[in-house]
């Protein structure tokens, strides 16, 4: 499951909860990208604590990749503005002739 989810969702957090564990399912869950193990019975307030924390994780990681797609959007306005700039305008007797 944790393979399907990944594929579907790359960025998503994941927390695995398993009423069977083992250290090989905590291998794999670690190897499928798991954020998270946790251990049935569920502590609520340590699951609580598990979801705000990659919640929180969640958000900073959107926040960093649309501040690079801001960052790369103003830094090519930036780049177009001067290459602009610095580009000669013609004087109307160095245009080229229509009519000939």
């Amino acid at each position: 499951m944790l393979a399907r989810v990944h594929e579907i969702l790359p960025r998503a957090r994941k927390i695995m909860i398993t009423g069977y564990p083992s250290l090989d399912n905590a291998i794999d869950s670690v190897n499928l990208q798991a954020d998270a193990y946790i251990i049935k019975p569920v502590n609520p307030e340590m699951f609580l604590r598990v979801v705000a924390e990659n919640m929180d994780k969640q958000l900073e990681a959107e926040k960093i990749t649309e501040e690079k797609v801001v960052g790369w959007v103003e830094s090519r306005y930036e780049e177009t503005r001067r290459n602009r700039s610095k580009r000669k305008l013609l004087a109307p007797e160095q245009l080229p002739n229509a009519e000939e």
